[in-house]
């Protein structure tokens, strides 16, 4: 088991843009990037995807992980642009109304985590998981699109690395 507190190297295998179609004919562009892993003292039992022997044993691990989420307008109608504005936004003073979406993409990113105690082949799968979208009435970014906030969460998986085929 990593020391609790110490970091944890981390390299990008998959990390893509998630798109969302907004009722208000908006097309939004999110990404969920990892900025950080720490190892954390309470250890939780990673079970490998393919474990067959229950009884074969696996390491105990446990992380904290930060991310920066972005949020892209990619595509909005004429008619909710207006005059660019520069930062910083007052978003408290502002009215915001709720905005339906569809998903039209949204995957899993996927980091190869490794360190002392850490099996070879350990990965973790992050997801962004959108709970609800609000356009900000009147403000819009340095280019005049309107200004969105997102609620959402990471949903994060540990993939420990599948045992060994027995021949």
């Amino acid at each position: 088991m990593a020391i609790p507190g110490t970091e944890i190297d981390f390299e990008i295998e998959k990390e893509d843009w998630n798109v969302y179609n907004l009722d208000d004919g908006t097309i939004l562009k999110m990404r969920s990037v990892l900025t950080r892993i720490v190892s954390a003292p309470m250890p939780i039992q990673i079970v490998p995807q393919q474990q067959k022997d229950r009884s074969q044993s696996t390491p105990d691990l446990s992380f904290n992980s930060s991310f920066n989420n972005i949020v892209v307008v990619q595509k909005s109608p004429i008619g909710l642009m207006g005059s660019p504005q520069e930062p910083p936004y007052d978003f408290e003073g502002s009215d915001k109304i709720e905005v339906g979406y569809t998903a039209f993409k949204e995957d899993w990113n996927i980091y190869r985590i490794s360190g002392v105690g850490i099996p070879k082949g350990f990965k973790m799968r992050v997801k962004l998981v959108v709970s609800s979208i609000s356009r900000v009435i009147g403000l819009h970014d340095q280019f005049g699109y309107p200004i969105y906030i997102v609620n959402s969460t990471n949903a994060v998986v540990p993939v420990a690395p599948s045992p060994p085929r027995r021949r």
